[in-house]
Formats: structure tokens, C-alpha cells, sequence
């Protein structure tokens, strides 16, 4: 079935209920090229007709409008019915063609059109800005760290470990918890929210020392087992 086939056929002006209701059904066998060979019966049954007048309204069809379809029998094979359409298909190819061989002058002016831009340096030059790029001087006039007093390596330390990335409270309490042993995780639940928070800021700054650790191990001390019960003889 061809869309465009029937499209064209309501297009076209046919005063006979019967014929014009005929040759909506022969365009729906049709293909893009206006052929079809349906049998009789089938044409009956689509158009809601009889046979010997589905017979009938063919005869005067061709008669009556030999400008809209012609019939031709093949070697005494079945009928072929011709509906005087364009060849669609022919269209569509050669459309399709002339899409992929020449481009659209939108796609072909986009490509040839060359804009000139002028570098960024020159631009901030032009308001007054400084030009973008890294350079020794800038480092050392606009850097944050530069202007503050050598607090020795442990305040440079502290000053790297602030400006990297930082660590979530939960691999930090895993960290201390780890460092503090079997019993790790069973203090660091009997601590507060305050002191929790405060262990949590000194790992993170590297400042928790062994000596801190062993005090909460003996805050905290593994408690002994209950002894047996000794049975009497």
C-alpha cells in the first residue's frame, strides 16, 4: 500500500459513488508506481460489492475515466491495473539523491563563513585587565601563601591538607578506629558528639598523636569476663 497513492486518488474528482469507492480500493494495493493485480474477489470484498457488480463498476471505470487508470491483462495471467499517478517512487530517489549530492546553502554557507576573533590577551588588554596566563610574576604577587610568615613545616602542612579536598567524617572515624584496634569502633561509640566531632577534626589535620590514643584506651578499658561458677563436689 501507497500513502501517497491514495493521497492522489482523493485528490481527483469522480462523480460515481460506486467507481470513485473502487478506486480508493485498488490505491490501496497499489505501490509507489501506481501497479496493483488484486483479485476480483478481493476488490469485492473491500469495496463492500458483489462480484458481478464489482465486474460492472470496473468496465465503466475504465470507460469513464481512462484518464485516472487502465487495465492490461499479461499473457493471460492476472490483471494489471495502472493508476495514472506520478511515479513516486522515481521522486523519492532523485529527492534523495539531490539531498545527499548537494548540500543546503545554509549547511554550505555555515561552512564556508570564517570568523576572525581577536586573542583573549589583547581583549583584556583593551579594559585594563591583567593578560590570562601563568606566569612567574603572578604566581608570586597573587598567590594566598606567599604573604604570610613561614609558620615552619608544620603550619605548612596544615595549610596543604585545608586546601586539598576534604575527607568525609566516616573514612576519617574508620581511620581512628583502625588506629585505636579491636576495641576501636566500641569507644568512638561511647564518646559524645562533641568529642567524636573533635578526634574526627584532629585526624583530619593529622594531629591525633599515639599519646591521645592511649588515653582513651585507658578511658575506656576491655571489660573482663565474668568468672565461672565453680561446681562443688
Amino acid at each position: 500500500m501507497s500513502f501517497k497513492v491514495v493521497d492522489w486518488i482523493m485528490e481527483q474528482y469522480v462523480p460515481d459513488h460506486a467507481c470513485g469507492r473502487l478506486l480508493m480500493v485498488l490505491g490501496t494495493f497499489a505501490d509507489d508506481t501506481g501497479k496493483c493485480f488484486p483479485r476480483v474477489r478481493h476488490l469485492a470484498k473491500r469495496a463492500s460489492m458483489s462480484i458481478r457488480t464489482t465486474h460492472r463498476t470496473l468496465k465503466k471505470l475504465f470507460d469513464d475515466h481512462p484518464n485516472l487508470i487502465e487495465h492490461d491483462r499479461q499473457n493471460g495471467s492476472a490483471s494489471v491495473y495502472k493508476i495514472k499517478c506520478p511515479n513516486f517512487r522515481d521522486l523519492s530517489l532523485s529527492s534523495s539523491a539531490n539531498m545527499l549530492a548537494e548540500p543546503s546553502a545554509k549547511q554550505s554557507t555555515a561552512r564556508t563563513r570564517t570568523r576572525t576573533r581577536k586573542p583573549l590577551s589583547s581583549n583584556l588588554a583593551e579594559v585594563g585587565m591583567p593578560p590570562v596566563g601563568r606566569t612567574e610574576n603572578l604566581q608570586s604577587n597573587h598567590h594566598p601563601n606567599n604573604n604570610l610568615p613561614d609558620a615552619g613545616p608544620r603550619a605548612r602542612a596544615v595549610q596543604g591538607q585545608e586546601g586539598s579536598k576534604i575527607e568525609h567524617a566516616s573514612v576519617v572515624q574508620s581511620r581512628i578506629a583502625n588506629r585505636l584496634g579491636t576495641r576501636g569502633w566500641d569507644i568512638l561509640a561511647a564518646l559524645s558528639a562533641s568529642e567524636l566531632d573533635q578526634l574526627t577534626a584532629q585526624e583530619r589535620c593529622h594531629r591525633l598523636g599515639a599519646r591521645a590514643l592511649a588515653d582513651l584506651r585507658l578511658r575506656f578499658p576491655a571489660p573482663y569476663p565474668a568468672p565461672r561458677a565453680r561446681l562443688e563436689p
